[in-house]
């Protein structure tokens, strides 16, 4: 993580060239203030006479064990609309919030309009349109939450009765048109009643968490919805389905999948489009959106009015390290508020450093909340009630969140069959989740299946992700039903259950927490139904291991990354070595960074192009000899090096 040190408060006029497209703006006066360690606040006015702006920015270091988000809610559930003050001053520890997503204004129109996720809880159902996941280890995903491949307007979700009777489901907590079969949670309404009483043609079933069938109403009226309940609703062939298939007592399975796996991502909304893709601006293109090219779901009439129109602006970006979030408001539709197009927004992320960003609602929606206040001047006057938020929650005293690593990458499988060379065990511990990357079984082959690991040595190990063929896009009937996850004392066993599991939904992805570290070698995925035919689709079996300490490298000057930063392990395609004398590790590479003689060297200058024995040298000679304080890089951090070097030349292997 890069690190500058800059006083509390920095005020700045500064003439600057910036590339907005058309036309470059002359200058701008900027004021930057330390909100919290690793959160910035810009305020930032461009003066140009034919299209002054008013820009505000939130710079977070995702790094920060303080730093966490939540997704704020309109009154706390999906159909409500409120200030966004009022949803972050609702979150314990919040310290900033801005807008998110699209919504209506009445009825079900209010919920957000794309997909959601509060607190690990599938609020909304997702949208063709860009959406912003954050994991609980603050990494960041921007792009289509969507379960098709190649995409398209669509998510895996069905409910299935006791006899094998499927129906889609269309939406959650959101509208409901003549056909669909739709489903309300606990969180559909702040009165935690069903949507029913809108149409004489609806059919509503209430349903137990466990799948248990409570009750059929086909009377319209809304029921209340337990917090551990959900009802499945349909309106005409919909609701004779409900009536057909279901009986109270029985049970059915509600299967809600999307890929990637929603679950991955506690915090999650959605917005759109996305402007910005590997550090260049993403266009989408303005043409009525057919449900397979990647054309974003909005409407020819608003892409045709908003995207090349200037307007109040939100967006949210990410570096292309992925430790750094950006979050921009832009005023407009004010006398000195000019507003951007698209392009323009996307220009000015780019700016910023940003490899990927999102456009979230705007015009009278764009609201930048910050330690009690509202930054912007919101084109209404005053905060509009909207349907979500980001929040950014500020805990001084929280806990670093240490990652497990996946201990089965590249390791040694054994299986019972495979399809072919290309989908062997090997491509189950490969790190990729595709239909091209995965263990399949051989045709013909009939249950049970198995994979087995070996990971070489005793490890570590606090659990299991077993990453099925819907992950990587495929329809998730292929996804394995019934499993157990098993330990050995070798290849050949014998082996010991460590964990049984029925995943009737079925889910992308099948988590498995133990309650203790274990350690183990072999561990193996024994599958007993791999769904509804006979073959088992596996795209990762992962095992999941707290990652060993980082090293205290007391000499480190880094070229194209050749140690990972949080195993200490030497990357592949380096030509790095770790060497050891009287306690001390030393990193030697051929070609390094630096040296450099201050922290803020050591994080902005480009390569040298020296050996190592170039750079001792001059290490030696030059700095360390005359006292100069040396800086090497370790990952994207400056670090000291000791006052005495030991020449590498001297080492034997």
């Amino acid at each position: 993580m890069r690190r500058h040190l800059r006083p509390t408060l920095v005020g700045a006029i500064s003439l600057v060239i910036l590339l907005w497209g058309r036309p470059a703006f002359a200058g701008s006066e900027s004021t930057t203030t330390d909100v919290r360690p690793g959160v910035k606040y810009t305020h930032r006015v461009d003066t140009p006479p034919d299209l002054p702006q008013d820009i505000h920015i939130l710079e977070i270091d995702l790094n920060n064990p303080a730093i966490s988000f939540q997704t704020g809610l309109g009154k706390g559930v999906a159909v409500g609309r409120e200030t966004i003050p009022t949803q972050a001053d609702r979150i314990e520890n919040s310290l900033a919030a801005v807008n998110a997503d699209f919504s209506g204004f009445t009825g079900s129109t209010q919920a957000p309009q794309n997909i959601c996720v509060q607190n690990g809880d599938l609020i909304t159902t997702p949208n063709f349109r860009t959406a912003i996941g954050i994991s609980q280890y603050n990494e960041t995903r921007i792009g289509f939450w969507n379960s098709t491949s190649p995409p398209a307007f669509s998510w895996q979700g069905f409910v299935r009765d006791e006899q094998g009777n499927k129906h889609g489901v269309i939406q959650q907590n959101q509208d409901l048109n003549p056909g669909w079969l739709c489903v309300n949670t606990y969180h559909y309404a702040e009165s935690h009643l069903s949507r029913g009483g809108e149409f004489e043609d609806e059919v509503e079933a209430l349903i137990e968490q466990d799948g248990t069938v409570i009750s059929i109403h086909d009377n319209g009226d809304g029921i209340p919805i337990p917090e551990n309940a959900w009802v499945l609703i349909g309106r005409t062939t919909a609701g004779q389905w409900i009536l057909e298939n279901l009986t109270v007592g029985e049970k059915v399975v509600y299967g809600r999948n999307t890929a990637p796996d929603w679950r991955e991502y506690p915090t999650l909304v959605g917005a759109g489009p996305r402007i910005v893709a590997n550090g260049e601006y993403h266009s989408d293109p303005i043409q009525p959106f057919n449900g397979a090219d990647l054309i974003e779901n909005f409407t020819l009439e608003y892409k045709n009015t908003y995207y090349n129109s200037r307007h109040p602006r939100t967006s949210i970006g990410v570096n292309e390290a992925g430790d750094t979030m950006y979050w921009v408001v832009v005023d407009g539709r004010q006398e000195g508020k000019s507003g951007l197009t698209h392009e323009e927004l996307a220009d000015l992320m780019i700016g910023l450093g940003c490899e990927d960003a999102i456009s979230m609602d705007g015009g009278g929606s764009s609201i930048l909340y910050l330690d009690g206040e509202v930054k912007n001047s919101p084109s209404d006057g005053s905060p509009r009630p909207v349907t979500n938020s980001l929040v950014l929650v500020y805990n001084p005293v929280a806990s670093p969140r240490t990652k497990p690593i996946n201990l089965a990458l590249s390791s040694m499988t054994q299986v019972s069959s495979s399809f072919s060379p290309d989908f062997d065990g090997a491509a189950a511990t490969d790190g990729v989740s595709s239909p091209q990357s995965k263990w399949t079984t051989a045709q013909g082959a009939l249950p049970p299946h198995y994979l087995a690991v070996d990971l070489g040595e005793d490890r570590e190990v606090v659990g299991f992700n077993v990453r099925h063929a819907g992950e990587g896009g495929e329809a998730v009937y292929f996804n394995a039903t019934e499993f157990r996850i098993e330990s050995g004392v070798s290849m050949d066993g014998p082996w010991t259950t460590l964990a049984t599991i029925e995943n009737s939904t079925p889910d992308n992805v099948s988590r498995v927490r133990l309650e203790n570290p274990t350690q183990l070698r072999y561990a193996r995925l024994f599958i007993t139904d791999p769904g509804e035919d006979n073959f088992a689709r596996i795209d990762e079996f992962e095992i999941l291991g707290t990652p060993p300490p980082k090293p205290d490298l007391g000499v480190g000057l880094n070229s194209n990354q050749p140690i990972d930063t949080n195993t200490g392990a030497i990357l592949p395609n380096s030509d790095a070595e770790l060497m050891g004398d009287t306690g001390a590790e030393w990193v030697r590479v051929n070609f390094v960074l630096g040296p450099w003689t201050s922290p803020d060297d050591a994080t902005e200058r480009g390569p040298q192009n020296l050996t190592w024995f170039e750079t001792y040298d001059r290490i030696v000679n030059d700095y360390l000899a005359e006292g100069v304080q040396v800086y090497g890089l370790i990952g994207n951090e400056s670090v000291r090096l000791p006052d005495e070097v030991m020449d590498p030349r001297t080492f034997t292997q």
